[in-house]
């Protein structure tokens, strides 16, 4: 039971991830939607800071700023914006988030440590009740119809999401929810062109300098993650005067004592 503790809000957030993310498609394009979801790397990363998971500093504050001026930049660009699509999927990208978070908990913390099948398998029934219980509220007759359709397309969409939904909870747990989110960003580039050159979507070259804004300041984010002693990282750090003042107590310009490389919220201990 203490499982399904965690469970129970993952299957929740699961499934309005789910409708609220295909609800959108019928408000705003592929592009905008992926331009919104870049600011999933900033979400996950404060979640997880608050879990203790992930630690806050200097540097990552700063790069998160970097992402959300792309993004901020990216959304004022769009030019048919529509503001319950951008509701609906803002809401649908924080239940991503906080799903991705609470999923890291279950794969890799120290009371339980689920392997990605297990994880799936408790997983997905709280998601499908939910859902029955979603489509039983907004039941339209005509579902039945579109199904004789479309079940030939639905069945293998089917299997893909599980095998999708199999390969994320491995990524998180070899990686992070932060480490998840940015594998995304080759996802978001492809779809971005596809649905650029294959649906025409409008995207402006304001939108495209911005998506450029927001996939570097990912990138670095990666770099500065992997490659924490790297001489280029070294300069970011001085460029931000890391290790200055002013403290409490000290004047401008006083070095610390200690290094600001270690986090302003320390991480939790297991």
């Amino acid at each position: 039971m203490q499982l399904y503790k965690y469970l129970v809000p993952i299957g929740i957030l699961f499934a309005v991830m789910l409708y609220g993310s295909n609800k959108a498609y019928l408000y705003c394009s592929v592009a905008f939607l992926q331009f919104m979801k870049e600011a999933n790397v900033v979400l996950v990363f404060l979640f997880s800071a608050m879990c203790g998971l992930q630690v806050v500093n200097r540097q990552r504050t700063f790069v998160i700023g970097w992402v959300i001026l792309g993004s901020s930049l990216c959304v004022s660009g769009e030019l048919n914006f529509v503001f319950i699509g951008f509701l609906i999927q803002g809401f649908s990208q924080f239940a991503e988030c906080m799903r991705a978070v609470i999923a890291e908990l279950v794969l890799t913390g120290n009371d339980f440590k689920l392997d990605p099948l297990s994880y799936t398998m408790f997983m997905a029934p709280v998601c499908l009740l939910v859902l029955i219980i979603g489509n039983a509220i907004i039941w339209e007759h005509s579902v039945i119809e579109d199904l004789a359709v479309w079940w030939p397309y639905l069945i293998p969409n089917a299997c893909i999401a599980f095998c999708l939904n199999i390969t994320i909870a491995q990524v998180i747990k070899e990686t992070s929810a932060v480490g998840f989110i940015i594998t995304g960003v080759v996802k978001d580039i492809c779809l971005v062109v596809f649905s650029s050159v294959a649906f025409h979507d409008m995207i402006t070259m304001k939108q495209w300098v911005s998506f450029t804004v927001t996939l570097s300041g990912v990138f670095f984010w990666s770099f500065m993650t992997k490659f924490p002693n790297h001489q280029l990282v070294g300069s970011f750090e001085r460029m931000l005067g890391v290790g200055w003042g002013p403290y409490p107590g000290a004047s401008l310009g006083t070095k610390k004592g200690l290094d600001e490389t270690e986090p302003l919220i320390a991480a939790k201990k297991p």
